[in-house]
């Protein structure tokens, strides 16, 4: 089979309009009237992967369509209805060859739902977590995981364990990755749900927002875990490695590229590799994780993920500045 395109994206639809399946979702609660929505779709894909064949064929993509993505509108709202069935077939053929490998990955992501949940929504209101809603499904090689917002005030988080399990067959990720994606995940529909990050942020301001937010939920998802967690934990050894050595320097070229939307491309997209030479696999993460550890020397975390853009972004300017000036 041809390899797989690195393919991630990040939800753009802020306050787009999508009619989910309300009777899908089950209340997934962890103490009296502390619930979130949750629609877990891995026993249907398991069924899914039991039946199909070997390979994949046109019935087994019509059985999919019908079955899985039928499910919920969430399919629609992360951009599976845009795949052609060719591309589709092809990603359903990964789940057929990976299908035990997947199957340990949506199990292990379930638990670590059930887990972090207390630890990380436990910030939030009963009425925040009335508007969180959390899918686990594959989505066809769309994204590892992604938050975004959906009918004015609904915070979806997707979970998708193909691509997960793609990263770990392909990418040599390790399982306790798969578990800090989650907490990293679970930070982010947390912080959206209590401040106005909505993806019209990533529009307007990329370069502030997504170092913003993806510092703040990158030390999340430390905090979260039960054990200690490290920065190759979340980005890998050797992209943790290069960012140890260079990530002041990567710190002065983001913050000569900050008022320029069009780099945001260069910083945030998974390519695989820097284009820059660095070496480094989406390397934003590496000055997201540098810049968010300045500001918690300073700053108690909380209180961070309370500050509304007019205040955070002038603090990430100016510790940016003094992170270059140490280069």
């Amino acid at each position: 089979m041809r390899r797989l395109a690195h393919i991630v994206i990040a939800l753009v639809c802020s306050a787009c309009s999508v009619e989910f399946n309300e009777e899908a979702y089950t209340p997934l609660c962890w103490e009296r009237a502390s619930c979130v929505r949750y629609l877990n779709l891995m026993a249907a894909t398991e069924d899914w992967m039991d039946n199909a064949s070997a390979p994949v064929d046109a019935d087994d993509l019509q059985r999919w369509n019908q079955g899985i993505e039928s499910v919920d509108g969430v399919f629609g709202f992360i951009g599976v209805d845009e795949i052609s069935d060719d591309d589709k077939l092809e990603r359903l053929q990964f789940l057929k060859e990976h299908e035990n490998l997947i199957r340990e990955i949506g199990g292990l992501v379930d638990v670590e739902l059930r887990k972090i949940l207390p630890r990380v929504l436990g910030r939030n209101s009963s009425e925040q977590r009335e508007n969180i809603r959390v899918v686990v499904a594959p989505f066809l090689q769309m994204t590892n995981a992604s938050v975004g917002t959906a009918n004015d005030s609904d915070i979806v988080l997707v979970i998708a364990p193909d691509r997960l399990a793609f990263n770990v067959a392909e990418r040599g990720q390790s399982l306790t990755w798969v578990r800090t994606v989650v907490a990293h995940e679970l930070t982010h529909a947390s912080h959206f749900a209590m401040v106005p990050y909505s993806t019209t942020f990533r529009r307007a301001d990329p370069m502030h927002r997504s170092l913003w937010v993806e510092g703040l939920a990158l030390h999340g998802s430390i905090r979260a875990t039960d054990t200690p967690r490290s920065l190759a934990d979340i980005i890998g050894e050797s992209n943790a490695a290069i960012c140890e050595r260079t990530g002041r320097q990567l710190a002065a070229d983001y913050r000569n590229d900050m008022e320029d939307a069009d780099q945001s491309e260069i910083w945030w997209a998974d390519r695989g590799a820097d284009p820059r030479a660095y070496g480094i696999v989406t390397p934003g993460y590496c000055v997201a994780f540098l810049v968010m550890e300045s500001l918690m020397a300073q700053h108690d975390f909380e209180d961070l993920l309370l500050l509304p853009p007019a205040e955070a972004y002038p603090m990430l300017t100016l510790a940016l500045e003094q992170l270059s000036a140490l280069n």
